[in-house]
């Protein structure tokens, strides 16, 4: 199992070289668009699953909270400014089971729209996630949907979001992002679902 998942992750930055490879290079003097960021994040994870924990602050709350640190570089962005890049992860889950994850991911956005002196833009990143044990919420779906027989060591990430930044700040963002582990529907891990977490924090871009 360490020697797929290990080679799993290995494999997402060179899928992200490959693909940047065969694009045009980024334009330049973009503002708000430096190739380097890190992100700084934490919240708590939720009782629903993806469709009803998305929207912050309308679902239940399972009482495991999140922190972490993500670091993401952009590969490519289009005229249009919609960018490709790639994100690797770590952070603590803190709860009834505690537990550490990682997370590697390709990100797909837009450097956004600026509404007066806001600018606001979206993302998301897919990828895969491993966690050293399960969530109480995990434990929960794997014997809800795969009568224990699931594991959720290894399942997929998404992380869709929305960022808010000053036109006189680009390089700072205030981020919401549902953190989202998931075994798609038993394709990964024998897992319908995983967990999700209504997170908040900063980006700094470098």
């Amino acid at each position: 199992m360490r020697r797929l998942i290990l080679s799993v992750l290995g494999l997402l930055p060179a899928c992200a070289s490959a693909v940047a490879d065969d694009l045009s290079a980024a334009p330049t003097g973009v503002p708000g668009t430096k190739a380097n960021s890190v992100f700084v994040f934490g919240g708590l994870f939720t009782t629903g699953y993806m469709g009803e924990s998305i929207v912050p602050f309308t679902a239940g709350i399972e009482g495991t909270a999140v922190g972490g640190v993500a670091y993401q570089r952009h590969l490519h962005e289009t005229p249009r400014g919609f960018r490709l890049g790639s994100e690797i992860g770590i952070a603590g889950r803190f709860g009834p089971l505690s537990s550490a994850e990682m997370w590697m991911g390709i990100s797909l956005g837009h450097r956004g729209v600026k509404l007066g002196p806001v600018v606001v833009s979206a993302q998301l990143v897919a990828g895969f996630s491993v966690v050293t044990g399960p969530s109480a919420m995990e434990n929960f779906r794997n014997q809800e949907y795969a009568a224990g027989k699931g594991d959720p060591t290894l399942l997929y990430y998404l992380g869709p979001e929305v960022a808010l930044r000053s036109a006189a700040r680009p390089d700072l963002e205030y981020v919401y992002r549902l953190h989202h582990r998931s075994g798609g529907w038993h394709t990964l891990g024998n897992m319908r679902g995983g967990n999700n977490a209504q997170v908040f924090g900063l980006r700094w871009r470098f």
